[in-house]
């Protein structure tokens, strides 16, 4: 994570590696629930995961922000991203970007750009470590997940551009 230097950026990755943001497909028993409930919410046209999400959603955000991270990875590392990759093998190199020393940094960069694009599934992107525990009742209420819209659309523009004095 130290190659991570952007706290934007270390912070969405670190969220999906700990598995904070929700996936639609991703369900702990997925047969109790209607199958078009466990797909993608920007396609539909795959189960919702974050193989799916990141690499093979054809979302217009989500394709421009692969396309940047295709470009930089040929730039500045002469790799070449699969243009079409299955689903079990997206999840693969998934993992193979991410904890690649020489590439997590742009990687990082471009789950960010895709969780900012996808209004972070409907989770507050909270932008200092003292935020992830609510303090006091209210705080509860601020952090309630339960109302939180899948979409993000319960958050105003801007919200999460937050600028920390240090």
């Amino acid at each position: 994570m130290s190659a991570v230097t952007v706290t934007d950026h270390r912070l969405a990755l670190t969220r999906l590696l700990c598995g904070s943001f929700y996936f639609r497909g991703l369900r702990s028993n997925p047969d109790i629930h209607p199958p078009a409930s466990l797909l993608c919410r920007k396609c539909g046209g795959a189960l919702e995961t974050p193989g799916h999400v990141f690499l093979q959603c054809r979302d217009v955000q989500t394709v421009a922000a692969r396309d940047v991270l295709k470009e930089s990875l040929m730039q500045d590392f002469g790799m070449t991203l699969r243009a079409s990759v299955s689903s079990a093998d997206a999840h693969l190199l998934l993992q193979e970007l991410i904890f690649d020393l020489r590439t997590v940094a742009p990687v990082a960069r471009f789950i960010y750009r895709v969780v900012r694009a996808w209004r972070f599934f409907g989770r507050r992107l909270p932008t200092m470590v003292s935020e992830l525990a609510p303090d006091t009742d209210d705080d509860i209420d601020f952090w309630d997940f339960e109302t939180a819209t899948e979409d993000g659309s319960d958050l105003e523009l801007g919200e999460m551009d937050m600028e920390i004095d240090i």
